[in-house]
């Protein structure tokens, strides 16, 4: 029995409670339960061949028909489901050994291979989740050695420039800022060097 608290618990009665979750869960289930019973059940009868009888469509004794040797497609597919299953687990252990290492190295070293944009425009975002915005693209653009990038925040009445000018002049990221010139979108932009 799960505990109740448990993460496992709660993602379980989540699953179970979206409807497609539960198909997805009874599906597994239904299968695992093949993989196990299939061969017991019904080895015999999908390795009998009966070449006489070889292709032929579905029947009462056949229900998915014959294969060319005669051998039962239904019983065979059902034995299958544990070489299916047993494949499946395999390719997901595969990509999790290759991947989880790739990823680290990708998380790790991949910052510097980033690209960033030479601009953030904050136009239309509420202050706070503006300045959010600001320090992770500050972040970014630090590991991407972008020496001097744009942060478009627009004219307005002036709120968001305010707090955007008051962070960049706190930030440990940031080495010195300007205010736009004409060129480059005037007081409606503030150009940070880093």
């Amino acid at each position: 029995m799960i505990p109740a608290g448990s993460n496992v618990g709660h993602v379980l009665r989540a699953v179970v409670r979206a409807p497609t979750g539960a198909a997805a869960l009874g599906a597994v289930t239904l299968l695992i339960v093949l993989a196990i019973a299939g061969p017991i059940m019904w080895g015999s009868q999908a390795r009998t061949m009966d070449v006489a009888r070889g292709g032929e469509g579905p029947s009462p004794e056949h229900l998915f028909g014959t294969d060319r040797l005669g051998r039962d497609i239904l019983a065979r597919t059902l034995t299958a489901a544990r070489l299916s299953l047993g494949l499946a687990l395999a390719a997901t252990a595969t990509a999790a050994v290759i991947g989880f290492p790739f990823g680290a190295v990708i998380s790790v070293l991949g910052g510097r291979a980033r690209a960033v944009a030479s601009s953030l425009d904050l136009r239309g975002a509420r202050v706070e989740e503006a300045l959010a915005m600001l320090d992770q693209y500050l972040d970014d653009a630090a590991h991407a050695d972008a020496g001097r990038v744009t942060v478009i925040h627009g004219h307005g009445s002036g709120a968001m420039r305010d707090a955007v000018r008051r962070t960049l002049g706190s930030h440990p990221l940031v080495r010195e800022w300007r205010p736009g010139e004409r060129g480059e979108g005037g007081d409606g932009a503030t150009v940070v060097s880093l």
